[in-house]
């Protein structure tokens, strides 16, 4: 990511700041960015207490120059071929039956 100021952060360092805009229990309570191993990334954090009672802080890290995944274009309908057809039909009956003359044996 290319900065608009001379500041670039320090390698494996990040800041975190309270989400002012925060609206629903699930949004981040925190918002920030970090540089990785020279990846830039957004950090949100969330406020959580474990079982025992102790707070802490749950992290997600997002790569900042990450394209948005696009939806899955729809398949479109194909008819089925006459080939297809065809080979979803009953099968022929077995060549021995053919000479059934229809007399019953017993």
């Amino acid at each position: 990511m290319s900065y608009d100021t001379p500041y670039r952060p320090k390698d494996n360092t990040g800041s975190i700041f309270k989400n002012d805009r925060k609206t629903t229990e699930t949004q981040p309570d925190g918002k920030g960015s970090a540089v990785i191993d020279g990846v830039d990334y957004w950090v949100s954090s969330w406020n959580a207490v474990d079982k025992n009672g102790n707070s802490y802080r749950k992290l997600a890290f997002t790569v900042k120059d990450a394209a948005p995944q696009a939806a899955p274009a729809p398949k479109q309908f194909k008819p089925a071929s006459q080939d297809a057809f065809k080979a979803r039909q009953l099968p022929k009956q077995r060549p021995e039956l053919d000479d059934f003359d229809g007399e019953q044996p017993f």
